[in-house]
């Protein structure tokens, strides 16, 4: 073995000893055995001191990693003196460690280093700007000297990059308590993480300012509908309508619930006003349909398929209630003639042939009834 694959090898090994080090501080914490995890930590930096002085290229990338993780846990400990020491080791090893950089602006506010701490975060944030949690480390030390201008910036990059972080929602909302965009995307922020109910108070103290906002009211009863709250959902749903009669997405998601509600009454009267506004889709025509076959209007319903499968002559979905329809209708050559496009598009569906077998016998074709009674057997 040459001089420099047996220094390689030394350094492997090395490697390998301070990661269990490291490794064992956060058992340690985790277990919430703080005094020996900071003992441990004690052995980790003196382990480095010996040995990661200097580092060859291969592996410093390496070394920076399990250092930082060092780094983080002896802040956790309390430790910010040494944290940053070892922390800034970290970014001499490999100064592209953007990780290493997050943690020491962190410590350097532990320390009350703001500025410095402002300095390495953007440093950070310039190797790598997606993640949320450097704008946010930015956005604490920028608040640390009152520069709320700095603060907000950084928080809305946390939201923008994270849509779904509620706590800088609050955080944002602390300095622009009365922004109606902050509110609704913390509202649909909880509903995305269904937190259904503290979704509907954050519209709830939001409609109270903003009492004609359509989103919100949409929002509350999507929020409602989710939690099982149909008639809620309904009347929040028909305040947004009031305000714009003519929106497909509310009259659809209205016509949903009242199906779920079994008003079949109601969604029929919802469906006919959505197809009105958007007479180009085929589900909303095979969802009418639905409806009409309950009511048991089955040549409503049939004309209803028949209009989702001029948009979508391969709807599979309307074909099969077509289907029933027609056989509510007693029509059987078009129910032989439907379940023939059934099988084309799916030539395992058993009921479409017995269906099949069932209307050719109707109609006197004995021989291709048992061949299509075959078929599914």
């Amino acid at each position: 073995m040459g001089l420099l694959d047996s220094l390689l090898d030394k350094e492997k090994r090395n490697l390998s000893r301070l990661n269990k080090l490291v490794e064992k501080t956060a058992s340690h914490i985790n277990d919430g055995r703080m005094n020996e995890a900071a003992e441990n930590a004690g052995k980790a930096i003196e382990f480095i001191n010996k040995n990661a002085v200097k580092v060859s290229p291969t592996h410093r990338r390496d070394f920076s990693a399990a250092i930082t993780s060092l780094g983080d846990m002896l802040r956790r400990l309390g430790m910010g003196k040494e944290s940053e020491e070892v922390l800034a080791r970290a970014i001499r090893l490999d100064p592209g460690n953007a990780h290493a950089r997050h943690q020491r602006a962190m410590t350097l506010a532990v320390l009350n280093r703001v500025q410095e701490g402002i300095e390495e975060a953007d440093k950070a944030i310039e190797m790598d700007a997606t993640k949320k949690e450097f704008w946010s480390t930015r956005g604490r030390l920028f608040e640390m000297i009152k520069n709320n201008n700095e603060a907000v910036r950084s928080y809305e990059k946390v939201v923008e990059i994270d849509p779904n972080d509620v706590e800088h929602y609050d955080r944002l909302l602390r300095y622009r308590p009365d922004d109606r965009t902050l509110l609704t995307k913390k509202g649909i922020a909880l509903s995305r993480t269904r937190r259904f109910q503290e979704a509907i108070d954050v519209f709830d103290t939001a409609l109270e300012r903003y009492s004609n906002d359509k989103v919100l009211w949409v929002n509350k009863g999507l929020a409602h509908n989710a939690l099982g709250h149909l008639e809620d959902a309904v009347k929040s749903l028909n305040v947004a309508l009031k305000i714009d009669p003519d929106d497909v997405f509310v009259l659809h998601n209205k016509a949903l619930i009242l199906t779920k509600m079994g008003n079949t009454t109601g969604a029929l009267d919802a469906y006919n006003e959505v197809v009105k506004r958007d007479p180009g889709n085929p589900q909303l025509w095979t969802e009418r349909g639905e409806i009409l076959m309950a009511l048991s209007r089955f040549e409503d319903a049939n004309t209803s398929f028949d209009r989702a499968l001029e948009r979508n002559p391969e709807m599979l979905k309307a074909l099969i209630l077509k289907k029933e329809a027609l056989k509510g209708l007693g029509r059987d050559v078009e129910v032989v003639e439907t379940c023939d496009r059934i099988l084309k598009l799916q030539p395992q569906n058993l009921e479409a042939h017995i269906d099949r077998g069932t209307g050719m016998a109707s109609i006197g074709r004995h021989s291709e009834a048992i061949s299509s009674f075959n078929a599914a057997l």
